[in-house]
């Protein structure tokens, strides 16, 4: 629930910016559009490391909260699933692929 509000706060900060300042909100739109090669690479090491680190992850979570072994084997055989959906969201949302796809089906590659 915190995580939640946490973000709704920034959302409204980041849109009251906006709206404040709109040509400081552009110079950083200007900048992830220049670093975009750079924050795709980071996105796609952070699903790999996360999928690398699960197994760990989950066994030091089990330790300290204290979990059961079914509840310990249940995130364990979640992994994949997880990272599949991180996956195709990176693809579906962040890389737009249907639109990458609709254009070279156009022919305006």
């Amino acid at each position: 629930m915190l995580w939640l509000i946490a973000a709704f706060i920034l959302t409204v900060l980041l849109f009251w910016f906006g709206l404040k300042q709109p040509q400081y909100l552009q110079k950083s739109l200007t900048i992830i559009t220049q670093y975009q090669l750079f924050f795709t690479v980071s996105r796609w090491l952070f699903i790999i490391a996360g999928f690398a680190c699960w197994p760990h992850l989950i066994r030091r979570l089990s330790r300290h909260r204290h979990w059961q072994e079914e509840k310990t084997l249940l995130w364990l055989k979640q992994r994949f699933r997880v990272f599949i959906w991180l996956a195709l969201f990176e693809l579906i949302v962040c890389e737009n692929i249907f639109l990458h796809l609709l254009r070279i089906l156009e022919g305006r590659v």
